[in-house]
């Protein structure tokens, strides 16, 4: 069984979904994977207004592509920051915070070391 989410198919995609499924197992050079510098990483945020002096918790965020989760990582902690800073009376959980953002990544290995970054950032922001 695969470890990709599963939808609803539709007709005709069964090619789709196999190259999808080969493609999370691939190589960097083979899914055309770019790693983006720290400096990079902290700037477009900012470019972007995602900054914690806005309400981050009440907008929402896609990372269509979070290979090792550099630009997720950031945003987690920017919307952390925006939260303590905007809703003083309600402590950090998951639940406050898990409609935020979404990221998407096709290769597993990418995904579960991001996945177990984020949960030690939850965490440690948690207690």
């Amino acid at each position: 069984m695969s470890t990709l989410a599963r939808q609803i198919a539709l007709p005709g995609l069964d090619a789709v979904e196999a190259e999808v499924e080969r493609l999370s197992q691939s190589g960097i050079e083979e899914r055309g994977a770019i790693f983006t510098k720290l400096e990079v990483v902290d700037f477009v945020p900012e470019l972007s207004g995602y900054t914690p002096e806005k309400q981050l918790h009440q907008q929402r965020l896609l990372e269509p592509s979070f290979g090792n989760g550099d630009f997720l990582i950031a945003a987690v902690a920017r919307l952390i920051e925006s939260y303590r800073t905007h809703v003083r009376h309600t402590p950090l959980s998951v639940e406050a915070i898990s409609n935020c953002i979404r990221g998407v990544e096709l290769n597993g290995a990418n995904f579960a070391r991001t996945r177990e970054r984020l949960a030690k950032l939850i965490t440690h922001a948690g207690e």
